[in-house]
């Protein structure tokens, strides 16, 4: 009987790496609450809180900033399509980068709620969460649904 026990927790440790992980602090990314993540391969990004965008390539282990072009700091929502990336901000709407972060175009034309709190991809649509409902991005311009705005459709 004490056989199996003992076979039975080393089991459990090996099923469950979960068990053994460990939170480990990060330095950064200087420059705002970190609100929202979102990851691409080896690229990893975060939205802050008054600070813009930042993306590290080693694990968060360096940060660099990727703002240029944002003209809203406090980035609330991050959404990865392939190699585009998204920032939903709070009062400037959202923003459109394909080379990482290098550079951000506005793409909220006719978004009339640009308190974005939250974003999602499914498929070749791009959802944004405002202050005042849920978006979803169509032929390029954002559209009023039942209590929601819509926009983008990835060709």
């Amino acid at each position: 009987m004490r056989t199996r026990i003992i076979r039975l927790t080393v089991v459990s440790v090996f099923l469950c790496p979960c068990a053994s992980a460990q939170w480990v602090q990060t330095e950064g990314p200087c420059g705002g609450y970190v609100v929202s993540l979102a990851v691409s391969g080896t690229n990893l990004f975060a939205g802050t809180y008054g600070g813009g965008v930042f993306h590290s390539t080693d694990n968060g282990t360096s940060w660099t900033a990727a703002s240029a072009g944002l003209t809203n700091g406090d980035v609330r929502a991050l959404a990865i399509s392939e190699t585009d990336l998204f920032a939903g901000t709070y009062g400037g709407g959202v923003f459109h980068s394909t080379d990482n972060g290098t550079s951000w175009t506005v793409a909220s034309a006719g978004l009339a709620n640009t308190n974005v709190q939250a974003l999602g991809v499914s498929g070749t649509h791009l959802f944004a969460g405002t202050s005042g409902g849920w978006g979803l991005p169509l032929d390029g311009q954002w559209c009023k649904l039942v209590g929601s705005e819509r926009r983008f459709d990835k060709q």
